[in-house]
């Protein structure tokens, strides 16, 4: 097992741009079955649902930042329509073919789909809500402080950050659980690396206040998870 004293980076075999298109679906497809055990819609859609409460007849922007095989998104928008809650969904990745993966699922339609590094590429249009699953992770300091200056440069009311927190019992969670929800060896690697190398709730809590977060909030959430909330000054003053 790694020591999580500290964060411990290894690459991911998913981060890999030349992974075969066959393998990088099979990993999606695990990751879906994953994010459905985990609630990771239901993590997000609590907080969603009291911003749009608290901006009724008002129809929300919301943007999810790399959504991967789009999953989270999708479900958070057939919940929204499902209880009238007006909400105009858009999705973002690196990985065009994460996101022709995501376009062809049922409940796709609707949501605009776009290609779009969040590092490297211009920064995007304002929507009120900006949200991501498991991305944080991913990043090296350096590239996590400039990914939370863009994520409040586009949010107009509120972002939510649901990510992996470093722990051990995450760590053997994410060695054991995937085996029984997927066969890629993708997915079954990458799981706990990916905790190894993930933030505490301090740290990450750290790293949103260096961004300007005043305000920000983190807690713990089942299964050994993390929700970073921050609500611009504009909506807290609203």
């Amino acid at each position: 097992m790694f020591k999580l004293d500290r964060r411990r980076q290894v690459a991911e075999l998913m981060d890999d741009p030349q992974v075969p298109v066959g393998n990088h679906h099979q990993a999606l497809r695990g990751l879906s079955r994953i994010n459905w055990f985990s609630n990771s819609s239901g993590i997000l859609f609590k907080p969603i649902q009291q911003i749009a409460q608290s901006h009724p007849g008002h129809q929300l922007t919301l943007l999810d930042i790399a959504t991967g095989g789009g999953d989270v998104v999708i479900r958070l928008k057939n919940k929204c329509e499902r209880l009238g809650i007006p909400i105009k969904f858009s999705a973002t990745d690196i990985s065009q073919t994460a996101l022709d993966m995501a376009a062809k699922k049922p409940g796709a339609k609707g949501i605009h789909w776009f290609q779009h590094n969040i590092i490297n590429d211009g920064i995007l249009q304002n929507y009120d809500i900006v949200i991501s699953s498991l991305f944080i992770h991913h990043l090296e300091e350096e590239e996590l402080h400039v990914v939370l200056q863009r994520f409040r440069e586009i949010a107009r009311k509120a972002i939510l950050i649901n990510d992996l927190r470093r722990c051990v019992c995450g760590w053997w969670a994410a060695k054991i659980i995937p085996r029984f929800l997927s066969r890629s060896r993708i997915v079954h690697f990458d799981g706990p690396v990916s905790v190894a190398g993930a933030f505490t709730s301090e740290e990450l809590l750290h790293y949103a206040r260096q961004a300007g977060w005043e305000g920000a909030k983190v807690q713990h959430v089942f299964p050994w998870r993390m929700l970073l909330e921050w609500h611009t000054p504009k909506l807290e003053a609203a």
